[in-house]
């Protein structure tokens, strides 16, 4: 393993990384989060005082002791001038000021702390759950085109169920869906990801993100309503003046064209104001036949350092995914199984090109404001706008009687247009107590989140079957009429308190929420409306103990709700779903090295599940449960110092424990698998001719799957590998500086396999091979 470097702003005086200062933490636990954990860059200046000649303290050769104890916290240089010679003479002192510039930084794929799960910057190995972070770097090796991508080698996440790029949908720990239900990616920048009806969910692109953080388990504690599985956050970029700026165009299989940019610096002389700019152009088809992606982004971002104790971030998401076509299912009959007139070829679209489309425009603007109002106290708040309007229609198969008595598919056509106006904020103060031996950080806020939805639907109209062995496009296409009209005005309020403490080496996280909601349903076509209250209170609790090796054994529970929108066929309104976690595992991180290993182990259980009611089929009840348990392993590491690497694996096994239908109980949910384990390095060649070459390669199973809720039959697994080579045009010729060359395929073997089922109508073929090529600059 290659040992984290040490950075001397003095010749004499080293700046410990915050891997380091992790560890030192247990020398000094009084400093105990006085700052917050991430990227500490020392500086000692020397004061201006009047120089006797031959005074040693104005050599700069001389040695100080710039000591840097506890996560991130820069003890001040104290440097104390050597007493002269004489009984008329006092002992002079210089003072040396520090400053430290604290920052989410990684070295390559290692991560080393996070604020996701307890809204602090918290080491890592010092947060009683399982978390994951995904680096700037990881993203740009494995050249991802959506967030999903992203989380291709991150354990315990399914995160392609289905091709598309459009919507990223996941099953954490056994927990997700499809369609409206799918558990999509909810939250940016620490605040929900607001979503309207019907098809109006928000995406973020990730060449707009900085780092994607998985928090797996129930977060409800400082989340609000989330899935039992875990919450997905994502950071967005922000200025800095070490960013590169990088230009880049990319082509590749499938007529992809894509553009990007990403620049910033300073605007003002003393560095107060900064600003980033990225933007993305995107055009591809899909794996469909007369199917395409396109996406435009920009997202503008400003830093004002206002003075030396408030901070104000101001960022503005805006995108437009004009005409795209997301991948529409087909049977199990003729993709996992044989089918009546054989296989369903992966180009097969089952809708129609001439009707097909969805359109999304979102527009974000938001603001983060940080003030440090007392000593080891601070005020912070996140703002954001959401605005988002989309439109849908298209042909689907109709996965309830997907054959005819020909072998033809039987389908169905609809549309529907929904848009959504709302604000998030948090608002939260964090706060540092000593009791005795006790160090106390506390953190306590108020989410307020309020939101207006509309949607228009139609009733699903009947279109001419279609032989997918030679396929015909020639329906005709009556819209069908509208079914549904509604409007949605959502309010939710939340307060949060937790308490991290610190005993020796003993680290104890305590947490309680209650949340209030208030949805209305406004139906404009039988002029009614409809209200539900629902309120929750959801806690946590964890222990960790850091050995000074660093090595985390830690233990937690934890509990989440998920809110539940309709009536039972006796018209009371449902109430939430509710989840606990047990989890308990060993953290390791070792002293002085860019490495984090996460050994988990977890028990949940989620009741107040919606089901069908045997006594009245069009309805729900919530009589339902689900126990899902499992073993999670991931690695991040950096063997040596051009070596980097990825390994996980996951053992996942989701059972229906409570059902109306007896049947089902002991019923693995449908679309999970087993297991999954992948693997990814990457090699910086610095020797020889090869020079400036960078190797990246990885390999991933996916395991077999249930393809229906009764299990009736089952999805194979498969293995996938994929690589990026990219090479520094410097080493050619020096006038070539900045200048690189990028190849990216996935799926290099083409494998042909489906990736998920819900039904033995509806499955989904996954993404098969593709290629990228880029050439990009930096400066």
């Amino acid at each position: 393993m290659a040992r984290q470097g040490q950075t001397y702003l003095h010749p004499n005086i080293p700046c410990i990384d915050s891997a380091t200062a992790s560890h030192l933490r247990l020398i000094q636990p009084n400093s105990l989060d006085k700052f917050s954990m991430t990227q500490l860059i020392c500086e000692c200046h020397h004061t201006s005082h009047k120089r006797r000649s031959g005074n040693i303290f104005y050599d700069r050769r001389n040695p100080f002791f710039c000591i840097l104890l506890g996560c991130g916290v820069a003890l001040p240089c104290i440097g104390q001038a050597t007493e002269e010679k004489t009984h008329d003479r006092k002992p002079k002192t210089e003072t040396i000021e520090v400053r430290a510039q604290y920052q989410h930084k990684a070295k390559g794929y290692v991560a080393f702390d996070s604020s996701a799960a307890t809204k602090t910057d918290t080491p890592l190995r010092e947060i009683p759950q399982s978390i994951s972070v995904v680096t700037r770097q990881q993203m740009d090796d494995q050249v991802t085109q959506n967030v999903a991508q992203a989380l291709r080698y991150t354990a315990g996440v399914y995160s392609e169920p289905r091709s598309d790029t459009i919507f990223d949908t996941t099953f954490m720990r056994g927990f997700g869906g499809f369609a409206t239900s799918a558990n999509y990616v909810g939250f940016l920048d620490g605040i929900q990801l607001q979503q309207g009806q019907g098809w109006a969910i928000p995406t973020v692109d990730p060449s707009t993100l900085d780092r994607v953080e998985v928090l797996r388990g129930p977060a409800s504690v400082m989340y609000g309503d989330a899935s039992p599985g875990g919450i997905i956050n994502l950071d967005s970029k922000l200025p800095s003046l070490s960013a590169p700026r990088q230009i880049a165009v990319e082509s590749g299989s499938r007529n992809r064209i894509q553009g990007t940019f990403d620049v910033g610096g300073a605007l003002t002389g003393d560095q107060t104001l900064l600003y980033r700019i990225s933007g993305l152009g995107r055009r591809v088809d899909t794996q469909m036949r007369d199917a395409k992606e396109q996406r435009l982004a920009l997202t503008p971002t400003l830093t004002w350092k206002a003075t030396p104790r408030v901070s104000v971030d101001f960022v503005l998401n805006v995108q437009r995914d004009p005409d795209n076509n997301f991948a529409g299912w087909i049977p199990a009959k003729g993709s996992v199984l044989p089918g009546p007139h054989g296989r369903i070829s992966t180009k097969f679209n089952p809708s129609q090109s001439n009707y097909d489309g969805y359109n999304r425009t979102q527009i974000m603007p938001e603001y983060r404001v940080k003030y440090h109002f007392l000593q080891g106290w601070n005020l912070q708040q996140t703002v954001r706008y959401e605005y988002l309007n989309t439109s849908f229609k298209g042909l689907a198969v109709n996965f309830s009687n997907p054959y005819d008595t020909n072998g033809n598919l039987n389908r169905y056509s609809s549309w529907s247009r929904a848009d959504l106006n709302g604000v998030v904020a948090d608002t939260r103060v964090e706060g540092h107590v000593t009791s005795g031996p006790l160090q106390h950080r506390i953190l306590a806020g108020v989410t307020y989140d309020r939101s207006e939805s509309s949607m228009q639907q139609s009733a699903y109209g009947l279109v001419s079957a279609l032989d997918y062995s030679a396929p015909v496009y020639d329906a005709s296409i009556v819209p069908p009429s509208l079914a549904q009209s509604t409007r949605q005005d959502s309010q939710r309020i939340g307060g949060y308190i937790q308490d991290q403490i610190r005993l020796g080496h003993w680290s104890l996280l305590l947490g309680g929420r209650h949340d209030w909601l208030t949805i209305r349903t406004f139906d404009r076509l039988s002029d009614t409306t409809s209200t539900q209250h629902d309120s929750a209170f959801t806690g946590r609790a964890g222990l960790v103990y850091l050995f000074e090796n660093g090595l985390s054994p830690y233990v937690s529970y934890s509990t989440s709700f998920q809110p539940v929108v309709g009536v039972d066929y006796e018209g009371k309104a449902f109430q939430p779903t509710r989840a606990s976690q047990v989890e308990g595992g060993i953290k390791y991180q070792p002293v002085g090295y860019s490495s984090f290993l996460t050994i988990a182990a977890y028990d949940i259980n989620e009741r107040h599940v919606s089901t069908t009611d045997p006594a009245h089929p069009y309805y729900s009840v919530q009589r339902g449960g689900v126990r899902s348990w499992g073993v999670e392993f991931e690695a991040h590491a950096a063997l040596t110092d051009n070596l980097g690497l990825i390994a996980s694996y996951s053992y996942t096994d989701p059972t229906v424990t409570h059902d109306p239908d007896t049947s089902l109980i002991g019923k693995r949910l449908y679309a999970v698998p087993r297991h999954m384990a992948s693997l990814w390095a990457n090699y910086a060649v610095t020797w020889g001719h090869l020079q400036g070459i960078n190797v990246s390669g990885g390999v991933r199973y996916v395991g077999s799957s249930a393809g229906d809720e009764t299990n009736s039959f089952t999805v194979p697994g498969v293995v996938l590998f994929d690589t990026t080579l990219r090479y520094d045009l410097s080493h050619l010729s020096p006038s070539l500086h900045g200048w690189t060359l990028m190849f990216n395929g996935t799926n290099l073997f083409d494998r042909k396999y489906v990736s998920s089922c819900f039904s033995a109508g509806g499955c989904f073929y996954g993404n098969r091979r593709t290629f990228k090529t880029s050439i990009a600059f930096r400066w």
